[in-house]
């Protein structure tokens, strides 16, 4: 079980010792609960493999590394701190990249940018 409050790579591992392939996104359902199980009913139809769903969930509830806080105050300018991540995570596809950049930030500029 998951609740999000242990690592979701731990989570993985077990997880995937436990469950075939094949049945992994269809009994993923049964292995969530609280935060997690409200967030898979309100993604799991646009959610296709077992891949995605880790990378997802991963973003979602695994821990970031690098925090937007911890280098922007109301007092700076958001603008320079979106260009260092967008060249820092090039990488990462721009909907998994708004999803970690909205959920790194406090919560009053997380609701300007909401």
């Amino acid at each position: 079980m998951f609740d999000g409050e242990g690592s979701v790579e731990t989570f993985f591992v077990k997880y995937e010792e436990s469950i075939v392939e094949p049945q992994r996104l269809l009994a993923v359902e049964v292995a969530l609960r609280a935060t997690p199980a409200r967030w898979w009913t309100a993604h799991k139809v646009s959610i296709n493999s077992w891949e995605q769903c880790k990378k997802l969930m991963t973003v979602r509830f695994g821990v970031v590394i690098e925090s937007f806080t911890e280098h922007y105050s109301e007092l700076n300018d958001p603008r320079e701190h979106i260009l260092t991540y967008g060249y820092r995570w090039n990488e990462v596809p721009k909907d998994v990249w708004t999803h970690m950049f909205i959920h790194t930030l406090d919560q009053i500029p997380r609701n300007w940018y909401i």
